[in-house]
Parts: C-alpha cells; sequence; structure tokens
C-alpha cells in the first residue's frame, strides 16, 4: 500500500471523534497529534461506506479494518522472507 495506514486504535478513535462526538477534522487533529490529511482519509472512507458510529462500534478491529483498507491485507507480511544477514556480511567484505 503506498499510504501509510494509522493504527486501528486511532482509526477507531478518528470516527468515534467524528461521527459519535462531532468534533470538527482539526479538533481531532490536534487531540490525537495525526495530519489532517490521513484523517480525511479515514472520515471520507466510511463515509462513502456509509458507516455511522453505531455500526462501527459493533465491529471488532478486523472487520473494522477489512471495511476501511479491503486492500490492505492482500500481502501478509508473514510471508516475507528476512535476508541472510550472514550471507550479505560475507559479501560485503569482499
Amino acid at each position: 500500500m503506498a499510504t501509510k495506514r494509522i493504527a486501528m486504535r486511532q482509526l477507531r478513535e478518528i470516527l468515534r471523534l467524528r461521527l459519535h462526538a462531532k468534533l470538527s477534522m482539526r479538533q481531532i487533529k490536534d487531540s490525537l497529534r495525526l495530519s489532517l490529511g490521513a484523517i480525511q482519509k479515514a472520515v471520507s472512507k466510511a463515509e462513502e461506506l456509509d458507516l455511522h458510529w453505531d455500526t462501527i462500534e459493533q465491529l471488532d478491529n478486523t472487520q473494522l479494518a477489512a471495511k476501511i483498507y479491503p486492500q490492505a491485507d492482500s500481502v501478509k507480511s508473514s510471508t516475507k522472507v528476512l535476508p541472510d544477514w550472514v550471507e550479505v556480511y560475507q559479501e560485503l567484505q569482499i
């Protein structure tokens, strides 16, 4: 994914502050110390999906992530292979 995802706890808090507490984007930015763009993207995606706080509150973190970031889990990080650091070190010694 090209853009950095915000933490799930922060995503849920952004949506709670916007949809339930009715705070402005700037108030949320100041409260959570996140970029305005990240907040706008999360809120826009929730609005695009017609998600309301009552619905979000009943979703667990996995379900919420699947709705907001559906393409993010297409490649699991556990499938990545770490380099053989001994071999890398030996190659650098040449």
